[in-house]
């Protein structure tokens, strides 16, 4: 549930962005990259909040690369690079993002309440019960 939550979250926050009106200057795109790197933080803040483990050692780590790629976009901007480049970064980080959040792996741990284990155990037995069936 905690996976549905934070994709609805960076789905609603992707939303929000959209509305943000800028002119085409370099004040107006410095609003736009830094409100977006702003929703990248928040982004960071909802993970700690809804995931652990590797998980979310994971999507801080896409969240930080799209600051980074934010930051590189208005730095392409003022040099009058094609946005294509700053386009098709983000487009693609946005897609490993989700993957990631929906494909997950043995070690993966889920919310921060309780923190279970996504995937069950090979053997289905509590562990109490292996401990007896190996001595």
């Amino acid at each position: 549930m905690s996976r549905i939550a934070t994709a609805l979250a960076f789905g609603l926050m992707q939303w929000m962005h959209s509305f943000i009106d800028v002119s085409n200057n370099p004040e107006g795109l410095l609003i736009y990259h830094g409100s977006a790197a702003l929703f990248d933080l928040a982004a960071i803040y909802i993970v700690s909040e809804l995931l652990t483990g590797q998980l979310a050692r994971d999507l801080y780590a896409l969240t930080l690369a799209s600051i980074g790629i934010n930051g590189l976009g208005w730095a392409g901007y003022m040099l009058y690079l094609a946005p294509i480049w700053y386009d098709s970064a983000l487009t693609s980080l946005i897609m490993v993002s989700y993957l990631r959040l929906f494909v997950t792996r043995g070690g993966d741990v889920i919310g921060n309440h309780g923190g279970g284990i996504f995937r069950p155990r090979a053997d289905n037995r509590p562990q109490s019960h292996q401990k007896e069936a190996t001595q």
